[in-house]
């Protein structure tokens, strides 16, 4: 048997502990809408207590899980823009590894170095296209001594094999000492694409098959200004108009509320010890699965200044730095919770367990949302959450400052070096809001970063060649790793390349590989509200390869 003789009264604070309380907000509002497809005949209709639970708590608690599922569907957007964040501007300047800020004298100065503008001669104008291929690999961790965690696979997943074509263009003009340019470029972006979890037969079949998928674009519309205050300094600025748009899906984990009940009063009435020693505590059964879409877009505002100094002819030395205003996403979200299902577990809880629940329902010793988990917990059946809710969030964007200079006392030679700072940290605290009123804040605890780099570019007669190196570490601790950060570990990237000359224009060609030693989280870590797991435990691997061709005018 699964259930002991009937115990005594229980008060709904002593059925369940305060650590749970993740389950009974995500419960909050949930309406039934279907079944296992293949598991158990749809009910007919609910009784009138899960009437009641479906349904009448929607409208008022809407409110309580709103900010919730926003802030799980964001997680994404945040984790991408660190691991790409795009650098590929100026064909020239990506071929040196971004060590650029020293001279920046070409159309990019919009993005490395306002300042540089003021060294273009008349008109100047470019196109890069950068083709970026990134795939990343995870092997899921085990659960404690429970085994797979939830439905994740137990063996490496590489993400979907995926292709990004990243388009940067500009033009400036120089009249006298003053010089303007209006650039376009993509300072972050990409996405990536995971099919991590074995729900087929195991949850409803609608379950998407792709359980991580995210796609962010931001689009920076840059327009710049610079003046030679000296024949050996200048000065420059820049105005960001950024656009941003983002479809983001990603999973949810609740736990299930037989898993090792932190009230002994539960165990009162459930033979726990019986569900385990079945197998209903064990993968696939041990989370509920919460499906979570998010699409949307925004516009944000920034503005960067920088200066370029020549103490000495041959000796440039460039400061800059980027600041963004935070950006305005708005979204609509679908979300969609789903039961994992066991014919036996349910028949047992619907026999056995249910009519103890519905009179501890009755007479107010329970909530409507502590009935349903347990009434439901292996039911394979899907509840919607939301189904086109507004959201919104207000996601602050990293502050960059750096430092280059660039050496051009041997023949035929220039050597460059950069070192910068990125304020990651200011993802610490993402605050989000519903269009009821709602607020939420979503914790990230990222980390600053300091990237440095050195290049060569050597003249070949008309043919110039370029080489490069620059490392940064990675900004995401382990507690908020996720399969969509592509930014797993410290990562040294080598470039090279050549700028072949056709009359007044240039081409130029380089490539990039990015060696990043693999990862390894070993902890699955509970969000501090208990709404969720900030991380995703296991061995991640990565790899990363670029190609970008350039065409410059007026060189």
């Amino acid at each position: 048997m699964f259930l002991p003789a009937p115990s005594p009264r229980l008060s709904g604070a002593g059925l369940w502990h305060a650590r749970r309380r993740f389950f009974i907000d995500k419960m909050n509002g949930f309406q039934q809408i279907g079944g296992r497809s293949g598991g158990p005949a749809r009910q007919k209709g609910p009784s009138m207590h899960e009437a009641n639970l479906t349904v009448g708590g929607t409208m008022r608690r809407t409110a309580r899980i709103a900010g919730m599922v926003l802030a799980l569907a964001l997680v994404p957007v945040l984790a991408w823009a660190s691991g790409v964040a795009l650098t590929g501007i100026g064909s020239r300047a990506t071929a040196l590894g971004g060590n650029y800020r020293a001279i920046a004298a070409d159309w990019s100065a919009a993005y490395w170095n306002p300042a540089g503008l003021a060294q273009i001669q008349g008109l100047q104008a470019g196109f890069d296209l950068e083709v970026i291929k990134v795939r990343g690999y995870l092997t899921p961790a085990a659960w404690g001594n429970l085994g797979r965690f939830s439905v994740f696979v137990d063996s490496e997943v590489a993400s979907k094999n995926r292709t990004f074509l990243v388009p940067a263009g500009g033009v400036g003009i120089r009249s006298g000492r003053f010089a303007f340019g209006l650039s376009v470029f993509a300072p972050f972006g990409l996405g990536a694409t995971w099919d991590l979890l074995e729900t087929q037969g195991k949850f409803e079949s609608s379950y998407p098959k792709y359980d991580y998928d995210d796609d962010l674009k931001v689009i920076d519309i840059h327009p710049t200004a610079a003046v030679q205050l000296r024949d050996n300094f200048s000065i420059g600025a820049g105005l960001s108009i950024v656009y941003s748009s983002i479809m983001i899906q990603k999973p949810g984990f609740v736990p299930n509320p037989y898993l090792n009940p932190p009230d002994p009063s539960l165990r009162a009435f459930v033979n726990v010890a019986k569900f385990a020693e079945k197998g209903f505590l064990q993968s696939p059964y041990t989370h509920f699965l919460v499906n979570t879409k998010l699409d949307g877009d925004g516009w944000g505002w920034g503005a960067n200044a920088g200066a370029i100094w020549k103490p000495f002819p041959t000796l440039s030395i460039g400061l800059a730095g980027q600041w963004y205003h935070d950006l305005s996403l708005d979204g609509k979200i679908n979300a969609a919770l789903y039961f994992p299902y066991n014919q036996q577990a349910h028949q047992t809880i619907t026999a056995l367990i249910k009519p103890t629940m519905d009179q501890m329902l009755q007479r107010g010793q329970i909530t409507q949302e502590q009935y349903l988990g347990v009434v439901k917990a292996y039911s394979g059946e899907r509840v919607s959450v939301y189904e086109g809710e507004k959201g919104s969030a207000t996601v602050p964007l990293p502050a960059t400052v750096g430092i280059g200079f660039a050496y051009t006392g041997i023949e035929n030679t220039t050597l460059v070096a950069d070192v910068s700072w990125t304020q990651w940290s200011s993802w610490d605290v993402i605050r989000i809001e519903m269009d009821n009123g709602q607020v939420s804040e979503l914790r990230e605890q990222w980390k600053n970063t300091v990237r440095i780099g050195a290049g060569i570019e050597r003249n070949f007669g008309p043919v110039v060649g370029r080489l490069a190196w620059y490392t940064e570490p990675e900004a995401p601790p382990a507690a908020t790793m996720t399969p969509t950060i592509p930014d797993i570990n410290r990562r040294h990237v080598v470039i090279a390349g050549v700028g072949i000359p056709f009359g007044s224009l240039r081409l130029n060609i380089h490539a990039e590989k990015f060696f990043t030693p693999n990862r390894t989280v070993k902890e699955w870590l509970l969000s501090p509200d208990q709404t969720d797991y900030d991380n995703v435990a296991g061995k991640y691997r990565l790899t990363t390869f670029t190609v970008m061709v350039g065409l410059d005018y007026g060189l």
